[in-house]
């Protein structure tokens, strides 16, 4: 026998708002697991086989409790398809323990700050304290502008550390370009064409700042071709260091060289801007 509503107020009408709102981290616990429903899923293991078969959420959460030492699953589908939900519902499932830490970092708003940020949040210790003050100090205050000029000499920086430290493992195009890159980079005239708006550095100075939108938290920033510098009108003025490297990257082999070893230094150079490296964050 089918049960009827009928005359019975499911919620108020000022709350109408948040109970149909779409945004899966935005409605507050009790709203959204009343409204929750299971989602229809498929799981394919990373395999030769690939493998795809039906899953329930109750079954992947039992699956992300298992491991005794970490499980990375990969949430896909279109947009709009509810992996935000599903998401959510998994922090919201995840039973509390007292060695576990749920950190649930939105798609919109975030910086490269606000995640570390929330991961060292209510950790107890001096040594946490210390990261947190750490942290605070660098990037707090940061501009994108700041924070994509300071990538830029980071990276210049692990290039000539790397030419100084390479030893007969490294070839010698790679030699070649870690002590010659850092002269292209510093330059005045040349080395300002890496700080365009929307190249790479520029990307992650958004992200790291929390100005980066949606679609620039989604994909992971990377040199590519377009990223080095072309047809600079005042190469002229460019310092003579700086102008030979500039040709020599013409040749597209090197160029490709240069851009996978650009891309080889280019956390490291994030890491630095961050004061994540060292010793004590390694370990």
């Amino acid at each position: 026998m089918t049960k009827s509503f009928r005359g019975y107020l499911c919620w108020d009408a000022k709350r109408a708002g948040i109970v149909l709102n779409t945004e899966a981290l935005d409605p507050p616990r009790d709203v959204f697991l009343g409204t929750h429903y299971p989602l229809g899923l498929l799981r394919s293991d990373v395999s030769g086989l690939r493998v795809t078969r039906s899953y329930h959420e109750r079954q992947l959460l039992q699956d992300l409790l298992a491991p005794t030492d970490f499980a990375f699953i990969a949430v896909l589908g279109e947009a709009g398809s509810g992996k935000s939900h599903l998401v959510r519902w998994l922090d919201l499932s995840l039973p509390h323990q007292a060695m576990r830490k749920t950190v649930l970092i939105p798609r919109a708003g975030t910086s490269l700050y606000s995640v570390v940020s929330r991961i060292l949040q209510d950790l107890p210790g001096e040594h946490f304290a210390s990261y947190r003050s750490r942290l605070n100090d660098v990037s707090a205050g940061l501009t994108p502008d700041q924070a994509s000029r300071r990538l830029l000499h980071n990276l210049g920086s692990v290039l000539k550390e790397t030419a100084e430290q390479s030893g007969g493992d490294t070839s010698e195009d790679d030699k070649y370009l870690c002590e010659e890159l850092p002269n292209l980079l510093g330059d005045v005239v040349l080395g300002r064409y890496f700080l365009k708006q929307g190249g790479v550095l520029d990307t992650i100075a958004q992200r790291i700042t929390g100005n980066g939108t949606v679609d620039l938290l989604a994909q992971r920033r990377e040199f590519v071709r377009g990223d080095l510098p072309r047809n600079v009108r005042d190469y002229d003025a460019a310092s003579a260091p700086a102008r030979d490297i500039y040709q020599a990257l013409f040749n597209e082999s090197l160029a490709d060289d240069a851009i996978r070893v650009l891309n080889r230094h280019l956390d490291r150079a994030i890491a630095d801007l961050m004061k994540l490296g060292g010793r004590t964050y390694s370990n």
